[in-house]
C-alpha cells in the first residue's frame, strides 16, 4: 500500500519540485542608440492581460552602463490533480499552479518606445507554438502598450494589453 501511496504522488511531486526551481531570467541584447537605451534603464515589473483572460507578470532590469536586459514574461497554468481520499468518499480534485515563462527573443528602444518579441513557446493551454511580439511607450516610469499572439501556423492574431512600472 505504501508503494503505490508514493507512485501516484509522484507526478505531483514533481510538478511542485518544478514549480518551485530558482529562476533564471533570460538575457537578451537591447538594439538602440545609448541614451535610449539610459531613459529605459531601470528594474521594472508589471502585469499583462489578454483578450481571453490570461494575465500574467513581467519582469525586466536593464543597467544604465549596459546593453543587456535581464527578464522575462510568466503565466501560471492551472494543472488539475486528484487528492488521496478515503474509498467511501468520491475523489476530490485540487489543482497545482505552475508557471510558463516566456523569454525575451529582441528588444529594442528608440525615442521613448519600446517593442520586441518573446521566443516562440509552447502554449499549454493551445497545445500549439505561438509567436509573440509587442510595442509600448515610455510615460514617465512607466512603460505601457500592447502585445499581439499567434499560432505559428495561422495568422488569427490576439491581442493583450501590458505595463511595467519602474522600481525607485
Amino acid at each position: 500500500m505504501r508503494r503505490r501511496t508514493w507512485s501516484a504522488m509522484w507526478p505531483l511531486l514533481l510538478l511542485l519540485g518544478c514549480a518551485g526551481a530558482t529562476h533564471q531570467p533570460s538575457a537578451v541584447r537591447v538594439q538602440g542608440q545609448s541614451r535610449d537605451i539610459r531613459r529605459i534603464a531601470g528594474t521594472w515589473r508589471g502585469e499583462f492581460y489578454s483578450q481571453t483572460g490570461r494575465v500574467g507578470t513581467l519582469f525586466f532590469d536593464l543597467q544604465a552602463t549596459s546593453e543587456t536586459a535581464y527578464g522575462d514574461a510568466t503565466f501560471d497554468r492551472a494543472i488539475p490533480t486528484q487528492a488521496c481520499t478515503d474509498m467511501t468518499r468520491p475523489p476530490e480534485t485540487s489543482e497545482v499552479r505552475v508557471p510558463v515563462v516566456l523569454k525575451f527573443g529582441a528588444l529594442t528602444t528608440a525615442e521613448g518606445s519600446i517593442g520586441g518579441w518573446f521566443k516562440p513557446y509552447r502554449d499549454p493551454d493551445l497545445s500549439c507554438w505561438m509567436d509573440t511580439w509587442f510595442e509600448g511607450h515610455l510615460r514617465g516610469d512607466t512603460l505601457s502598450g500592447s502585445f499581439f499572439s499567434r499560432r505559428t501556423d495561422t495568422d488569427t492574431v490576439r491581442i493583450g494589453s501590458w505595463w511595467a512600472a519602474r522600481l525607485p
